[in-house]
């Protein structure tokens, strides 16, 4: 009998490697790790092969992938050696017990002037005194941003991190934000990025800044086009939407290339109306891009553009077909003009746009105060965000639909969009309202699930005044337009009922920002409107809980369930949401709390809102009206991959051990508070988890 197990793997040796990847992939991490501590054949085919197809296929794609920069290890013998993937996979694993245990560190950095950074490059590329690289006074910013300042807005790419101030654009660079070697508190450096300014009637590219720069031409929604962050879609306060492009230049004689901007569509707007909100969708099959923008008195516009185009000049966005919509308070629209763009013109009537100073009508984005009436008579309507999506169900991959957040009662509009072939229009179809509370509210922001995500990206996530964020499962739009039998007109009836709730027993901050992150997107991040506050949640126990084919039912029998590990609520669409909607008393126990749900202070100590939010699978983003955050969950899981391990401790070494070693350096569960110490303090982060009623304000360092 002592005989069998070399001979059984000698016959597991002898399968053909696509076999064996194929057993490996309904194998554990844990098991893959025994499997390669039974003999030296085992761990060649594990390390070189079944970690690298669990790195690929179980794991979703990091958006900035550090761990491509972690170096091929040695080991002094070459039989405890283990390959690249072996360490990604230990870095994947770790990252998920980073995200429950709050394993991170935090770094703060103070927002740029409007043109300072870009200025204080070119001195120091020129050899000039460092001391104009320091950045501004708080209190000089403070004061600049009063007059009207837009808000600070972020966008995450394969290729760089997008920070727009006012009318510059910060881009870092992929190589800066996914070196292993660039220290944390290094990697937002504003003084080491690119910076270009936008303006919609000079050279975009170019440096127009001046000491107070012009209102008018603020950046007031941006979005990516692209998954690598190079094409972006742009909306300015005087209503303005521009899809622009960023390429690198090769510099002369091996010099850094140097990125510009290319204006591939301008849309102009025939009157000052500040944009609150852009979304763009590609369509798969006839390789189009849908923009859409959104006034913050209600005008909707809607334009398809072809993909790819790169041209410099405006020739080909000239005759193009911009379809607008007027949108009521109570979300119908009306349709208000079919215009070519060589008759559109901004205009200047609101006060001299070339001056620095803004007229009395003028309104600060920063403040997000349209008036009652508006120039068009309509009263009440308030538009805060737009989002387009669709062409995740199967039969319909190019239906797509635009979803509106206003304020009043219901609060969020979906329409489903139809394009007229032949004619190059755009029209709206059904109009799906959600239910109504018998109050007025605002929906401030909007998202669906990236394709990385492990959440299905048919959910619709909306964020609310009341500090809620609920989802709604858009497959019923599909499924009542067929049983309708037909795309067009209003349906009053057709209401939309959220499928699932996640509120904040301890508080009920407007949510203004929503992302998705950690490993496979399964957590929900949701920026607060007061001190700079994040809300977080995990989503697998919601993808866990309804069947792929059904229409947001819950595996249950009930129709209504608690779930303790997160505070959501999962109910049926036909089922009313009353008690989330008008504030009522919650089902007992819904106030419980669990590890996978809690909030931080990224931006601790701060009163501004949290305006926007970026995540990846280990890192998080955020801005405040002063500061870019960073919290850092890959870090430490990157010192434990790197750090030297000799002997048989490598060998057959889980990849989801050594996390807890660094554990009581953020926590301490028996005295209620903990705190690492360091030779280098990276930030202060505080969080609140309310299952164990403690508060933790922790240093953390490396």
């Amino acid at each position: 009998m002592a005989a069998d197990p070399p001979a059984t793997l000698a016959g597991l040796s002898s399968l053909p490697s696509d076999l064996l990847l194929l057993i490996a992939a309904k194998l554990d991490p844990i098991d893959l790790a025994n499997l390669a501590a039974t003999c030296t054949s085992s761990l060649r085919f594990v390390d070189d092969l079944a970690w690298r197809a669990f790195v690929q296929s179980r794991q979703a794609p990091l958006v900035l992938d550090r761990t491509a920069s972690i170096p091929a290890p040695t080991a002094p013998d070459l039989a405890l050696q283990r390959s690249v993937w072996w360490h990604r996979a230990k870095f994947h694993l770790s990252l998920s017990r980073a995200w429950q245990q709050k394993i991170l560190l935090a770094t703060q950095h103070d927002l740029p002037l409007p043109g300072h950074a870009s200025r204080a490059h070119q001195k120091l590329s020129s050899s000039a005194s460092r001391a104009v690289a320091r950045p501004p006074p708080a209190s000089d910013f403070h004061k600049s941003a009063k007059l009207a300042f837009a808000m600070p807005y972020l966008v995450l790419g394969h290729s760089r991190l997008v920070v727009a101030v006012r009318s510059d654009l910060h881009l870092f660079e992929r190589t800066q934000l996914t070196s292993i070697d660039t220290p944390s508190l290094q990697a937002l450096d504003f003084s080491k990025c690119h910076t270009l300014h936008l303006d919609t009637h000079g050279r975009p590219g170019s440096d127009h800044s001046r000491a107070t720069p012009n209102p008018w031409q603020d950046i007031t929604a941006i979005k990516k086009v692209d998954d690598d962050c190079d094409e972006l879609v742009v909306g300015f306060a005087n209503g303005t939407l521009q899809r622009i492009r960023i390429v690198a230049q090769r510099g002369k004689r091996n010099k850094a290339s140097r990125l510009h901007v290319i204006v591939v569509e301008t849309i102009a707007s025939p009157r000052r109306r500040e944009i609150a909100d852009v979304s763009s969708s590609r369509l798969a099959q006839t390789d189009e891009i849908v923009l859409a923008s959104i006034s913050k008195r209600g005008a909707l516009q809607v334009v398809t553009v072809p993909a790819g185009q790169s041209t410099g000049d405006n020739d080909a966005s000239d005759m193009r077909q911009v379809e607008e919509w007027q949108i009521d308070h109570e979300g119908r629209p009306s349709h208000r003009r079919s215009t070519d763009q060589s008759s559109t013109s901004t205009s200047t009537s609101d006060g001299d746009e070339g001056s620095a100073t803004p007229s009395r009508s003028f309104r600060s984005p920063a403040f997000q105060n349209a008036p009652l009436t508006g120039s068009t008579g309509v009263k009440g309507t308030r538009a805060w965000c737009v989002h387009v999506g669709g062409g995740q169900v199967v039969g319909e991959q190019d239906q797509r639909w635009v979803a509106v957040g206003l304020t009043g009662d219901p609060a969020l509009f979906i329409y489903m969009l139809k394009r007229r072939a032949g004619l190059g229009r755009t029209e709206l179809g059904s109009t799906y309202p959600l239910t109504s509370s018998g109050r007025r509210t605002s929906v401030f922001a909007l998202a669906t699930p990236p394709p990385t995500s492990i959440v299905p990206p048919y959910l619709l996530f909306a964020g609310f005044y009341d500090g809620s964020v609920r989802v709604y499962d858009t497959r019923q739009l599909y499924r009542r337009r067929r049983a309708s039998g037909s795309d067009g007109g209003a349906s009053d009836e057709a209401t939309l009922r959220p499928v699932a709730t996640f509120s904040d027993a301890f508080g009920d901050a407007a949510v203004y920002s929503i992302a998705f992150g950690g490993v496979g997107g399964c957590m929900l991040l949701a920026g607060n409107r007061q001190h700079a506050r994040v809300r977080i949640w995990d989503l697998r126990e919601l993808v866990v809980r309804f069947e792929p084919g059904s229409l947001g039912r819950p595996r249950s029998d009930s129709t209504s369930q608690i779930l303790t590990r997160s505070r959501h609520r999962i109910v049926r669409p036909d089922q009313d949401d009353e008690d989330d909607d008008d504030g009522g008393d919650r089902e007992e126990g819904a106030g419980r709390e669990g590890p996978g749900a809690w909030f931080v202070f990224p931006a601790y100590p701060s009163s501004s809102p949290q305006y926007s939010i970026v995540a990846d699978a280990d890192r998080v983003w955020g801005v405040t009206d002063r500061k870019v955050w960073v919290l850092d969950f890959g870090r430490p899981c990157l010192d434990l991959c790197l750090a030297p391990r000799s002997g048989p401790e490598v060998r057959g070494h889980s990849p989801t051990s050594g996390v807890d070693e660094r554990n009581d350096q953020v926590q301490d569960q028996d005295e209620g508070e903990g705190e690492a110490t360091g030779s280098h303090v990276m930030g202060t982060v505080a969080y609140f988890e309310h299952e164990r009623s403690l508060f933790l304000r922790s240093r953390l360092a490396f």
